[in-house]
């Protein structure tokens, strides 16, 4: 496998769609109602990333991406702290998502570590993530790269469904 981990671009950004579809639909299959995964579209999701990384000198946000043999198969974003009260020292992971087929070959794992590096390389010193409350698989994954959850938890409404989250942090 010729792993490469770079920064996106705006021409990435019909790839990084297709990812967070699929990444969406298999990561959250059996977790969220099926209409929500149904409804995921990657012509939204382009115009999406491209919005975002127009307005990333701005924002911070940075998305990294995974290439394997040339095929982008995952990414993941970062930046700043988005909520309210954060502190400026500390860092987010806004999205992880990696292509099914590519799930357990240390390709989510290398996409976090080079987002903490860059996050810490930036001047945070800490960052978290919400994952939703019942992903288990996904809470045991940070958690062997030494996330840990908190007390924080939040609940986001998409279409009318009630989705609770949890916070990890982790100290840089």
């Amino acid at each position: 496998m010729n792993l490469i981990i770079r920064r996106s671009v705006e021409t990435d950004a019909s790839d990084l769609a297709r990812v967070h579809v699929a990444g969406w639909r298999a990561g959250y299959a059996g977790l969220m109602p099926g209409e929500l995964l149904d409804n995921k579209s990657v012509d939204a999701g382009e115009t999406m990333f491209k919005k975002r990384m127009a307005g990333s000198d701005e924002s911070g946000e940075r998305i990294l991406i995974a290439e394997v043999d040339g095929t982008t198969v995952g990414f993941c974003g970062y930046g700043p702290g988005r909520d309210e009260g954060t502190s400026a020292c500390t860092g987010e992971i806004m999205g992880l998502y990696v292509l099914r087929d590519h799930w357990g070959r240390g390709i989510g794992s290398a996409l976090t570590e080079k987002s903490l590096e860059d996050l810490a390389a930036a001047g945070f010193d800490n960052v978290f993530l919400w994952v939703l409350e019942t992903n288990l698989r996904t809470i045991r994954f940070y958690e062997r790269g030494g996330w840990q959850l908190n007390d924080k938890t939040r609940t986001v409404t998409l279409r009318g469904h009630d989705l609770p989250h949890a916070q990890m942090v982790m100290r840089l």
